[in-house]
């Protein structure tokens, strides 16, 4: 797809699983008993915990995916955790990507960084990963994959719920007020005084709204809806940019902002 992995070590390579070259090379997709339905998994060796306190789990992707083997609404990519050695293993943590597969490209990513809060791992000893790509198109590559002491201080921004117009295009004669609404977690150790989603709107006319959510304790997550509406009145592009913060000086912003747009146009 062009994208590039900006990990690191990307020099030394990443691991991976490239379905459309799978599909490409072996595939008979003119035939639909034929539709590709893939499972690859890595497997990590046993890691050991035992010394450390609340961790969070960090890796660099370049992820292009498309539709779940057993839910098309299901990621394709997804990470299971064994705490007894591999002998069996937890619910699925879906993994999530930015990219957005256009044909312009305008909304691809290059490398990802992703980082989740695993706090009851912790002192195991017999810690196994296994990532899998479960779906039919397209890959998934990671590098760079750690256990960290997890932040004091680190809040998300769910990428997958926020208030965005009803519609991309809207005639200007039916257009309706965009409600902005934010689901923020807090992935640290501490609570987080005063934490706000600012929403910004900027285009043919302009406005703010502010998701209040208040102090979020650790291992939370809250949702809530912005003060005001945004009632765009022009016709043209606008784009909304939502930014979570709080009292506290955030770990890592990257991944406390998510963007959406829209447009009004001047007839149906």
């Amino acid at each position: 797809f062009g994208s590039q992995m900006t990990s690191y070590s990307r020099c030394n390579g990443a691991a991976g699983y490239d379905a459309t070259r799978w599909n490409i090379n072996n595939g008979d997709l003119s035939n639909p008993n034929n539709y590709p339905n893939h499972h690859c998994e890595l497997v990590s060796p046993v890691i050991d915990l035992s010394d450390a306190g609340p961790v969070s789990l960090q890796f660099w992707q370049v992820n292009f995916s498309l539709n779940g083997n057993d839910s098309p609404a299901d990621p394709v990519s997804r990470i299971f955790i064994s705490t007894d050695g591999g002998m069996t293993f937890g619910d699925p943590i879906y993994i999530e990507t930015n990219n957005i597969l256009t044909a312009d490209q305008t909304n691809w990513a290059n490398g990802e960084l992703r980082r989740y809060f695993l706090p009851d791992l912790a002192g195991e000893s017999q810690v196994v990963l296994r990532f899998e790509f479960h779906g039919d198109f397209y890959s998934w590559y990671i590098d760079d994959v750690y256990f960290i002491e997890t932040p004091d201080n680190s809040l998300t921004i769910n990428e997958d719920v926020y208030g965005a117009a009803p519609s991309y295009l809207t005639p200007q004669s039916l257009v309706d007020p965009v409600l902005g609404i934010a689901e923020v977690s807090n992935t640290g150790l501490q609570t987080q005084p005063n934490t706000i989603v600012n929403i910004e709107y900027s285009g043919p006319s302009t406005g703010s709204s502010v998701v209040d959510l208040g102090d979020l304790a650790s291992d939370s997550t809250s949702f809530d809806c912005a003060d005001q509406l945004f009632q765009p009145t022009a016709v043209g592009r606008y784009l909304a940019e939502m930014t979570a913060d709080s009292d506290s000086t955030d770990f890592d912003y990257s991944d406390n902002s998510v963007s959406f747009q829209f447009e009004v146009t001047d007839s149906v």
